[in-house]
């Protein structure tokens, strides 16, 4: 990752000009090859295909299976209420500049899924506290698999998008998402690398338990604060500029 910023955004945001709900479909449609691949995944996995010679599951191989390498230029870090949110700017984002967007629920919104299918291929135990247990440690390996997974997307794209919006934050500079908060602390710690080195490329579920919530500082200070205002300027300033990563160099540019 070369830059991350905290984008302050929402649906009538003038980047998307009345048409919200196009940019929504075409940022869908984006990803129509990942889910396929993904629903393909879950499908045909066999547990016996990933077990080592001493009985363990190969974690490492598996996580390659289930989260393969993505080439993108931008990674979208968003609470899951703003699933839209992320779509629509990854349309705007590819449908103006072709940059290509990675939404992070493309990863996380298939951990339950994941989780049931390692379920299914273990050895079940007939005692409640038992099976209880090794649900737990199952859920445990696929949160490990995925935040690896995630920690590769972030430190692969040259710049980070975190939608910052009551959804994902509230007042006081806490989120009650998990995944929001490992994003952040994997995006303020991971190395800095110069954006040369990244190009070119352009050719964890959220917890919404009831009675039960944990907030977590929301390490946002690295990021540099940008709107719809920024994101318009942003466009107006890059007119046919190409290749098309050139147009993240006007980005930093204008928001040093």
């Amino acid at each position: 990752m070369h830059r991350g910023f905290q984008l302050a955004l929402d649906t009538e945001a003038g980047i998307f000009n009345d048409r919200f709900s196009m940019y929504v479909d075409r940022g869908y449609n984006l990803f129509s090859s990942n889910r396929t691949r993904m629903n393909h995944a879950i499908d045909h996995f066999q547990m016996s295909d990933f077990i080592l010679p001493n009985g363990a599951v190969d974690g490492s191989r598996l996580q390659e299976y289930w989260f393969p390498r993505i080439k993108a230029d931008v990674f979208i870090s968003h609470s899951h209420q703003d699933e839209k949110l992320a779509l629509a700017l990854a349309g705007w984002l590819y449908e103006t500049f072709r940059l290509v967007p990675f939404v992070d629920s493309c990863a996380w919104g298939y951990f339950d899924k994941l989780s049931e299918q390692l379920f299914k291929g273990a050895v079940q135990a007939n005692d409640p506290q038992e099976h209880k247990a090794l649900e737990d440690t199952i859920r445990s390996h696929v949160h490990t698999m995925l935040n690896g997974a995630i920690r590769e997307m972030i430190d692969m794209t040259e710049c980070l998008f975190f939608l910052n919006t009551s959804n994902s934050i509230y007042g006081d500079g806490k989120t009650q998402s998990n995944w929001i908060q490992s994003e952040l602390e994997i995006a303020r710690t991971i190395r800095r690398r110069p954006k040369e080195g990244k190009r070119p490329v352009s050719e964890l579920t959220e917890t919404r338990s009831l009675g039960f919530m944990i907030a977590y500082e929301a390490p946002v200070a690295h990021l540099t604060k940008i709107d719809s205002d920024s994101l318009m300027k942003w466009a107006a300033r890059s007119f046919k500029v190409n290749p098309p990563h050139k147009h993240l160099d006007r980005l930093y540019a204008l928001n040093p």
